[in-house]
């Protein structure tokens, strides 16, 4: 009974481990996947109310794009998330043209190009313009369709321009800021041909930095990793490698390093890898067969921003305030759960071994009683067995004369005693036993 019971606790142990590790798991993933999701909803709302070019209106109407701004900005939850708002040009001859936002006279006035956006020039550089319709003008120039490519340029359009005019915008990550391509700005007042076609215009939105480090992201890592006294985990967002920028931190002496006992990392830009089961989330322990609420991380959970490359991409990284990973915790709680599982199965058959020789000490005791009560019985019987023959003699007249009378007697009165004696030392030993003998102790010399 033992050993099955061994067996059974070692596999009910495995089990309700397994259980642990995966609801564990599973609730650090979905707190995660909340974080990046409300994280992404700032980028979204300005995606959407500054996205989709004029719509059939002159690309040159710049005062759309500061009528939109201004919408945002009411109804933001963060407004100073946008730092500048611009309207670029890149044009190879280095007559690059930039118009800013007055946020004063809520028009876009022309600037000298920004030097913080200067890593952007190329980048604008090599993507073709795009229509209305949000095609690449070069396809419409070949008469191919955008899904075809068969040039670096066209890969890249293929990349950067989606079907949907308000997706397809990209994240730069080391400014930080949004930008998209202006649909139908092909041939406006403000751009000028670049060796032998046209050249495109660009919503550019550079972003807060401070206001991501300082505001949002500590108000997401509040929301998502609070615990009754304060957070449970250590959170921090890291950003670059091989240079590492620590954006965030909830520690001071978190993230500084790369953290190898992480419980779970997340590209936060980061694309799925492998669209059945890959996953911009590592967590500590993978369900089985990616079953539950954590399936749902392998999806790309924001279409409207495209990739952003890995030595540019942010990292959420978070670890268990308790010290060590929480797969460390789930393998320890295991070894702790059968340590004493078989701790109370060796008590169980400590305690049988104690019933059987408690049990064996209770039948030789009882033996013992036995033969005590036959020692007794014997002991009484020899001095009843001689009175009772004196007086059955004396009753019956066999005892004659008053010497042989005296005789009697004296027998009589012997055995009386003795009976008496044993009578006592009985009534003794009960008392002893029973804890009512009192002794009266003194010195002696011996």
């Amino acid at each position: 009974v033992v050993i099955i019971l061994a067996v059974l606790q070692y596999r009910w142990s495995n089990q309700i481990s397994e259980a642990t590790g995966i609801r564990l798991a599973d609730s650090l993933q979905m707190s995660m996947i909340n974080w990046h999701s409300d994280f992404f909803r700032a980028f979204s709302e300005i995606c959407f109310t500054m996205g989709g070019g004029p719509g059939g209106e002159a690309g040159s109407d710049l005062d759309l794009y500061a009528r939109r701004y201004q919408e945002w900005r009411n109804v933001a939850a963060t407004p100073d998330l946008i730092s500048q708002l611009y309207v670029l040009n890149p044009v190879a001859n280095g007559q690059n043209h930039a118009f800013q936002l007055n946020r004063t006279t809520r028009r876009f006035e022309p600037v000298e190009w920004p030097a913080e956006l200067d890593s952007l020039l190329e980048v604008l550089r090599r993507a073709p313009p795009m229509t209305v319709s949000g095609t690449p003008a070069s396809d419409i120039d070949r008469g191919m369709p955008a899904a075809l490519p068969d040039t670096p340029d066209q890969e890249f359009a293929d990349r950067f321009y989606p079907v949907s005019p308000l997706a397809g915008w990209r994240f730069e990550s080391t400014i930080p800021a949004l930008l998209h391509p202006i649909a139908g700005s092909t041939k406006t007042s403000s751009t000028a041909p670049s060796e032998g076609r046209d050249t495109q215009d660009w919503i550019v939105i550079e972003l807060n930095r401070k206001t991501i480090e300082e505001h949002i992201l500590p108000e997401l890592a509040q929301r998502y990793f609070q615990g009754t006294n304060g957070l449970d985990y250590q959170v921090a967002v890291v950003a670059g490698s091989p240079r590492r920028h620590v954006m965030y931190s909830s520690d001071s002496d978190f993230a500084n390093e790369d953290v190898p006992d992480a419980d779970g990392t997340m590209d936060v830009f980061g694309r799925v890898q492998d669209h059945t089961l890959g996953s911009p989330i590592q967590i500590f322990h993978k369900p089985s067969q990616n079953k539950g609420s954590a399936a749902f991380a392998g999806i790309s959970w924001f279409p409207l921003l495209r990739d952003v490359p890995e030595n540019q991409d942010w990292r959420l990284i978070v670890r268990h305030r308790r010290g060590g990973s929480l797969g460390a915790f789930v393998a320890e709680m295991r070894r702790r759960n059968l340590a004493i599982s078989f701790g109370v199965l060796f008590l169980l058959v400590i305690c049988v071994a104690m019933l059987i020789v408690a049990s064996s000490r209770a039948q030789r005791f009882a033996k013992l009683q036995m033969d005590f009560v036959t020692a007794v019985s014997h002991e009484l019987r020899t001095p009843l067995t001689v009175i009772s023959s004196a007086a059955d003699n004396i009753a019956h007249g066999v005892v004659g004369g008053k010497q042989q009378l005296a005789q009697y007697g004296s027998v009589i009165g012997n055995q009386a005693r003795k009976l008496s004696g044993l009578v006592e030392q009985i009534l003794l030993f009960a008392a002893i036993r029973e804890g009512h003998q009192r002794y009266a102790l003194r010195a002696l010399k011996v």
